[in-house]
């Protein structure tokens, strides 16, 4: 692959993300749109489309290749052996155990 055909495809890939960005730019200076209709299209990507294109996403993934099981099992016994080394690091820590319940931290003053 040379030069031109890697800027090429990097084009092909970047270049409608920045023009959607230019896009909404333009839109919002002509005042065409304003913060509700941003809230209300975010909540449309949000809730509506983005899970559906995730859900056709996984229907139409090939599965013999996604899911490898020893891959996962590998995957499974690292993240125990991370969780225990976590649990037992922090036992033998000389500090005080914190809270982690964010209503019960106070600002200071």
């Amino acid at each position: 692959m040379n030069l031109l055909e890697l800027f090429a495809r990097t084009l092909d890939v970047t270049l409608p993300v920045f023009a959607m960005v230019f896009l909404g730019l333009g839109l919002k200076r002509l005042k065409w749109i304003d913060r509700a209709f941003v809230s209300t299209a975010s909540a449309l990507v949000f809730r509506a489309t983005l899970p559906t294109l995730i859900f056709l996403s996984l229907i139409k993934a090939d599965l013999s290749v996604a899911l490898d099981v020893s891959m996962m099992v590998f995957f499974c016994r690292r993240h125990a052996g991370t969780v225990s080394a976590e649990l037992g690091l922090g036992a033998l820590s000389s500090s005080p155990q914190r809270s982690w319940d964010i209503r019960a931290r106070r600002l200071p003053g």
